[in-house]
């Protein structure tokens, strides 16, 4: 299982690159940095085992295998 973390949790975060991510077997969202409440709070409804944080080097800290960067 490969780890993955996500930069931006907007629209492209969500709906393209979070969806996508999710639905391979092979992939785990470890992690998602965006320092809006109320994105984090979809993202922690998202990815409920996910760190959510707006600290990019707590994201680091969780040695990903893959980091997306989503642009909006």
């Amino acid at each position: 299982m490969k780890k993955v973390v996500i930069f931006g949790y907007g629209l492209s975060g969500k709906v393209f690159h979070g969806s996508l991510i999710a639905a391979e077997p092979n992939l785990e969202v470890v992690g998602i940095l965006t320092s809006n409440p109320e994105r984090q709070a979809q993202a922690q409804t998202d990815f409920p085992n996910s760190l959510i944080t707006g600290d990019i080097e707590q994201l680091w800290s969780l040695n990903p295998d893959l980091a997306v960067v989503a642009g909006a």
